[in-house]
């Protein structure tokens, strides 16, 4: 998983290139193409605000750390091990009231 910053850098960088490709005069399906893209990166960045917000969400609920959380699946991704998973473990000291759904 990126990290936010690179994420919202990424993200700024593509839409000032898109904004200089339509400057360029490359015409209306150019235009139509940036206008589209801009969009869907919009929604991309919603979705994945939405889903930190729960993870953090979840993790809290439970008393885990969302930085160790974070790191661990980073960590999985590159080993290509299997990553954490948000359902706790076993615990009978865990209530499955606190359990927030994805």
């Amino acid at each position: 998983m990126p990290e936010p910053i690179t994420t919202m850098t990424a993200s700024t960088i593509a839409t000032l290139a898109f904004q200089e490709f339509v400057k360029s005069g490359a015409g209306e399906l150019s235009k139509k193409f940036t206008a589209e893209a801009i969009a869907k990166m919009g929604q991309l960045r919603s979705e994945f605000v939405a889903r930190m917000l729960t993870v953090s969400s979840s993790l809290k609920a439970q008393g885990r750390s969302v930085l160790d959380f974070l790191t661990q699946s980073c960590q999985a991704s590159r080993l290509g091990t299997t990553p954490p998973t948000l359902i706790p473990m076993s615990d009978p000291t865990f209530s499955n009231e606190r359990i927030i759904l994805l």
